[in-house]
């Protein structure tokens, strides 16, 4: 599930579940980009912060109190006033899927895996990085793609 919210806390992790949880700054672009293209949840509690947003972002932001928890696969975007009050800063609040190198059953090129393990390769041509198979607990296949400056994870369900 994505979500957006004025505020976060460690309340809001599942620890017993917690494998790696990564926070990066965002621009206020690409969170719109995203509310275009994927539902993103509202979790903004009070009508002036969900206008504001809404003004800053070009999307429709509602108002919605609501108290969430934050699982494997889950995101976060939080709007955080800075000190000076006026400013707003945006941060992507990521929990990671927990994935193990793949161990299943050798693939065709022409299938579904070999579709996401090419677009993998490609990606990790286009950023100078290195990609591998896995899977994640459900035996999902991934394809996971890290270089120095990009992280992406492809999977098949």
């Amino acid at each position: 599930m994505r979500y957006l919210s004025d505020t976060f806390s460690l309340e809001m992790l599942d620890v017993s579940q917690l494998r790696n949880v990564t926070v990066r700054p965002i621009s206020a672009s690409t969170i719109a980009y995203i509310m275009g293209r994927r539902e993103v949840h509202s979790c903004i509690g009070h009508a002036h912060t969900a206008a504001t947003l809404s003004a800053l972002l070009g999307k429709e932001v509602v108002t919605n109190h609501c108290s969430i928890s934050l699982y494997p696969g889950d995101t976060l975007y939080v709007a955080s006033t800075l000190p000076d009050g006026m400013a707003i800063q945006f941060l992507i609040i990521e929990v990671v899927q927990h994935l193990v190198p793949y161990i299943g059953p050798d693939y065709d090129k022409g299938s579904i895996y070999g579709a996401i393990r090419t677009r993998g390769e490609l990606l990790a041509d286009e950023f100078c990085g290195t990609c591998a198979d896995m899977q994640d607990k459900y035996g999902n296949f991934c394809v996971q793609i890290i270089s120095s400056d990009f992280r992406a994870t492809l999977c098949d369900n």
